[in-house]
């Protein structure tokens, strides 16, 4: 399964860019080309940031680099849009701000039973 979506892949992908050179017309696919929102890979390394600046500072200007890197490569190899990428981030925020509101709850809770 796996082989046959990735030569679909390949071909479409070759097929632009012939069109591209060729300045042809290119077709769109809605289900060709590879794009996921949110961005899960930037989604984890900002949260990785996030906690780095709330809990270990020293780490988090290479944990905003490293968020950086993934954002920018995601993109320039295909695999996800910027829009993926930043609905990735507000992914991240909103699932830090829940936790960092709500776990001290929980804990509580489960100390008291």
């Amino acid at each position: 399964m796996v082989g046959s979506v990735q030569q679909n892949l390949w071909r479409y992908f070759s097929y632009i860019v012939q069109a591209g050179r060729a300045n042809m017309e290119i077709r769109g696919q809605v289900f060709m080309g590879i794009a996921a929102f949110p961005s899960l890979h930037v989604g984890h390394m900002a949260i990785l940031t996030i906690v780095a600046l709330r809990r270990y500072p020293i780490y988090s200007p290479l944990a905003a680099v490293m968020t950086s890197l993934t954002f920018v490569g995601t993109m320039a190899f295909g695999w996800h849009y910027a829009v993926d990428a930043f609905g990735g981030i507000a992914l991240a925020w909103v699932v830090c701000a829940l936790l960092w509101r709500y776990l001290p709850r929980w804990h509580e809770r489960a100390e008291a039973s």
